[in-house]
């Protein structure tokens, strides 16, 4: 039976549960029992949106494998949270080339920042008031988590929030992106 950390993390305790995870239960015929960590991985693991941009695809299963070793190491949460900021600003550079509009900033070359971005996409049509909303605040959280002075360590709970919100978000960005069926298990699809 796996054991339960005490104190930081060393290579000789590597792999064993998250102290955080003994307050995270789950039920099912047999009663309540504490989370195990491969029923921890396989909630954020489930399926996942497919035929994304290539490079929003691979940054989403970044941060979902990261999320998914939460049950060794708690903050490994927030890490994918981190990343799905990395997620955010692909989908909207994607969107934009896809749309015509130019992520690049004239005379200089460099990456245009992810809120003007935004706005000209909104300018020019191609996002409505809502997901101009949603993505200023996605940007703005992406900015709070990289920053030590704020960066609290999330719950499972709220980070499966933005997780499924986002998933939503890269489906409207992008219609010919679909959503596999449930295989079943913890997996729920971010509409239910």
């Amino acid at each position: 039976m796996s054991t339960y950390r005490n104190g930081p993390l060393t290579p000789e305790n590597l792999t064993q549960i998250a102290p955080e995870l003994r307050g995270m239960v789950t039920a099912d015929a047999n009663g309540a029992r504490t989370v195990r960590p491969d029923e921890f991985a396989a909630i954020v693991l489930g399926p996942g949106p497919q035929n994304l941009p290539l490079r929003v695809e691979d940054f989403l299963r970044r941060a979902r494998e990261c999320m998914a070793y939460g049950g060794f190491y708690y903050p490994f949460i927030t890490v994918g949270l981190g990343q799905l900021g990395l997620v955010a600003e692909a989908a909207i550079r994607a969107h934009a080339e896809k749309c015509g509009v130019t992520t690049r900033v004239t005379g200089s070359g460099k990456p245009k920042n992810m809120v003007p971005l935004i706005d000209e996409l909104r300018a020019a049509g191609h996002l409505n008031t809502t997901q101009e909303t949603y993505w200023k605040a996605v940007a703005q959280l992406r900015n709070y988590l990289f920053h030590p002075d704020e960066c609290p360590v999330y719950s499972l709970g709220a980070v499966l929030f933005h997780l499924n919100t986002l998933t939503q978000a890269l489906l409207e960005l992008f219609p010919k992106a679909v959503f596999p069926p449930l295989s079943g298990g913890l997996d729920k699809t971010p509409s239910e």
